[in-house]
């Protein structure tokens, strides 16, 4: 019987990157959960965050791709 990780989902603004670095950096290195963090920018940009919150975590940090399975202690 596999467990299934907590989920934890974050939502924010182009503006939001602040305080969703302070929320990383309060969590810490959190193995049981996963959780996705979510920007709303303009269709033509390019994301940086994984990278900048691979910087704020000891958590490994990944960008989510279509029907990718959820891993625990991963943002």
């Amino acid at each position: 019987m596999s467990t299934q990780p907590l989920v934890v989902g974050v939502g924010a603004s182009a503006g939001g990157l602040g305080i969703t670095l302070t929320l990383l950096a309060a969590i810490g290195n959190a193995p049981g959960m996963a959780i996705i963090f979510v920007r709303h920018l303009e269709p033509s940009s390019t994301s940086l965050l994984a990278s900048i919150l691979a910087n704020s975590t000891p958590m490994k940090v990944v960008e989510i791709v279509d029907g990718e399975r959820l891993i625990p202690g991963t943002v």
